[in-house]
């Protein structure tokens, strides 16, 4: 992979420096490792692989943009299949590149297995558990991908849903998620403000 070279040598441009190595060597190892075996050792080195990979895309995915796309996109799905809890609680991530390269990987992972993703996917949707409405927007779109890819299975898991919610929630209880939901979302649209702000002013 191309790395990207820094101008400043800042303490955040030596770090990002320093883990470009780290990046092209995960990178290397997921392509190169069988993803088909049950071997333990190999599953192992590849969760570790992985696991190493979304941390750079989460720690320095901002500063890293070129390098972690061509990355990310050369690896696999298959390589991604056993950390997808990790995928789906990085969609909160504040950075939109992030959410968006965290949103593809788990969109592939949809069109080769999708019985894997499609109970998150929905349950993410429908939830009333607190999230914010970035994350919502995030969870539609692999929802809708996984509808274009298996619409009868979403369709049923939706159903299952619908009705577990129904016999397990009262009207109260969803409107008070609800408002909780609404509340998360605009603190994290007043913090997101801020970091913005904090920012622009220590460029200027």
């Amino acid at each position: 992979f191309r790395f990207l070279t820094c101008s400043q040598h800042s303490p955040q441009s030596s770090q990002t420096s320093s883990s470009q190595p780290s990046l092209s060597s995960s990178a290397n190892s997921i392509n190169s490792s069988p993803h088909k075996t049950n071997e333990e050792s190999s599953i192992c080195e590849n969760i570790t692989a992985t696991l190493r990979l979304l941390k750079l895309l989460v720690k320095y995915g901002h500063d890293l943009e070129d390098v972690l796309t061509k990355a990310l996109e050369g690896t696999p799905s298959a390589c991604w299949q056993d950390i997808i809890p990790q995928l789906f609680a990085r969609l909160g991530h504040p950075e939109p590149y992030v959410q968006d390269q965290v949103q593809a990987l788990i969109s592939r992972i949809g069109q080769d297995v999708p019985h894997l993703v499609v109970y998150p996917a929905v349950v993410g949707c429908t939830s009333t558990s607190p999230s914010t409405l970035a994350q919502l927007r995030q969870f539609q779109q692999i929802t809708s991908s996984l509808i274009a890819n298996k619409p009868i299975l979403v369709r049923e898991v939706q159903l299952m849903i619908s009705e577990l919610t129904r016999i397990t929630m009262l009207w109260e209880e969803q409107w008070i998620v609800l408002l909780q939901q609404l509340q998360n979302d605009v603190g994290f649209r007043i913090r997101t403000f801020k970091e913005e702000a904090q920012r622009v002013s220590e460029n200027e």
